[in-house]
């Protein structure tokens, strides 16, 4: 707390001496773009789109220093600071994935298409590209009815997804992408490596915990997996989920 105190304090005398410094040179972009830093660092997403809008008025020259933090605002002010990025005459494939990003997190999986499109006509091979179609076409897999399409959907997905992975891609997204994949097509020991990357990457995600501790199951590694429902319940003693996980091994909690 004394810590987190500390660092407010500090933040806010950052702000009173950018906003002395914009009072006397308003139309400099770097000031605005240290005022944008400062709000997303205070959680204020809103007050950090404005400023960044300001910057990106002043040229294009200003747009990599704002897509930098693009990941750091919330999703309504990311997606007017994509468009605007966009309407600039941007033709990088950062802000088309992330409008196309945010549509699949809606489950507009039409509009994500539209927006992943435009992105792999510019770099078809990124990464990032490879691993936005790969959740597309993973997203479209669990809407299908026919045992075999959608066996052969995931099956595109994980090609996309792999992929993304040998070209450099070591995220959070494409470890817990790739073991749903896995998970669905009955891939049991690889899904257990990239849960547990993932969960490695992301300490406090127990959703991911939880899919370990399935993946787990599906193996017959019940010890593993009855350790991963006990420390879901530990940090969250009410999952229903984690509790029933754990009852269905026959152990109590």
């Amino acid at each position: 707390m004394a810590q987190s105190y500390v660092v407010s304090l500090a933040l806010g005398r950052a702000m009173n001496e950018i906003d002395e410094a914009i009072r006397l040179d308003p139309k400099n972009p770097k000031f605005h773009l240290l005022k944008m830093r400062i709000f997303l660092e205070q959680d204020k997403s809103v007050e950090g789109s404005k400023e960044a809008l300001v910057v990106l008025e002043a040229g294009k020259e200003y747009i990599p220093d704002v897509l930098t933090m693009s990941d750091e605002f919330y999703l309504p002010e990311a997606q007017v600071i994509y468009r605007k990025v966009i309407e600039m005459g941007n033709k990088e494939a950062l802000p088309y994935l992330g409008l196309g990003n945010i549509a699949l997190h809606s489950g507009d999986l039409q509009e994500a298409e539209k927006w992943f499109i435009q992105a792999r006509d510019i770099q078809a091979d990124h990464p990032a590209v490879l691993l936005a179609w790969g959740r597309l076409t993973a997203a479209k897999a669990l809407q299908l009815k026919d045992e075999g399409e959608t066996k052969k959907q995931f099956q595109e997905a994980r090609a996309l997804l792999e992929k993304s992975r040998s070209k450099g891609e070591d995220s959070a997204t494409i470890h817990t992408e790739l073991a749903a994949v896995y998970y669905k097509l009955g891939i049991w020991e690889k899904a257990v490596q990239e849960y547990s990357e993932a969960l490695r990457m992301r300490r406090r995600r127990n959703d991911l915990r939880f899919s370990l501790g399935q993946a787990y199951a599906q193996l017959g590694r019940t010890k593993e997996a009855e350790q991963k429902y006990r420390e879901i319940l530990s940090l969250a003693p009410d999952d229903a989920d984690a509790l029933k996980a754990l009852q269905d091994l026959g152990k109590r909690y």
